[in-house]
């Protein structure tokens, strides 16, 4: 069985669904609410775990009962959660999503405990990186650790995918460690500073291996998402 370290953020997110969104100083009755386990990193954890990978996530949550309720969590999809670390000083990172019966959404995230990852914690799971086939990394804005783990995984010769959602400007030294580089239409011209993703050669000069651009197609009973593999041309849209 592929073995796979996900290095990412974990979260609780809280969902409203309502008809429309509040305006500025409007209270609006919620139809329904739910409180699910989310975080792009963990998220991704989970589904390569049911497609059958021997899944590691390394994290970390708040020392509370939201914390305690995402490992268990993981558990149940038999993730590897030796590596999600319990933080005594900051509290499980939320998702406040309010759903609208669109399907437009709007939503603000606490990033807590989800940044206060460090490099001690990727110490600690070397172990689980060097037995690793690839490691999957997920980070939402610059961070240390982001550095810190490539610079493991290349020196343990590891495959590296990152996605960098919401995305930032990727330097050419991170840019250099990544085996695959997975970004939607908008994220790819922000990570590669403005050079546009269509540009088959500005994505070889920067020597990514693979380039994985996500579509989104918006009608009015929402969106559905493709992912394809691109060698500097996306497909083309249907109509």
């Amino acid at each position: 069985m592929k073995k796979v370290v996900v290095v990412g953020s974990i979260n609780i997110d809280l969902i409203a669904r309502t008809r429309h969104a509040p305006a500025a100083s409007e209270t609006v009755n919620s139809d329904e609410i739910f409180l699910i386990p989310g975080g792009k990193g963990a998220n991704q954890a989970v589904g390569m775990a049911r497609l059958g990978l021997e899944v590691t996530f390394v994290g970390r949550v708040g020392k509370d009962f939201f914390g305690t309720y995402l490992i268990h969590e993981l558990e149940k999809e038999n993730l590897n959660t030796s590596c999600i670390f319990q933080d005594g000083n900051a509290m499980t990172s939320i998702a406040m999503i309010i759903l609208e019966e669109s399907g437009e959404n709007r939503i603000i995230v606490s990033q807590r405990a989800n940044y206060q990852i460090s490099t001690t914690d990727i110490d600690q799971a070397i172990g689980e990186i060097e037995k690793a086939d690839l490691v999957v990394c997920h980070f939402g804005r610059s961070h240390p650790v982001l550095n810190y783990v490539l610079q493991i995984a290349k020196s343990k010769q590891k495959k590296v995918l990152l996605n960098p959602a919401p995305a930032f400007p990727l330097s050419s030294d991170i840019l250099k460690s990544v085996d695959y580089l997975v970004v939607n239409e908008g994220e790819a011209e922000l990570a590669l500073r403005g050079e546009h993703y269509k540009t088959g050669e500005k994505l070889a000069s920067r020597r990514i291996k693979t380039d994985l651009i996500t579509y989104q197609q918006f009608s009015n009973k929402g969106y559905r998402k493709r992912l394809s593999s691109c060698q500097g041309t996306p497909p083309k849209r249907s109509r």
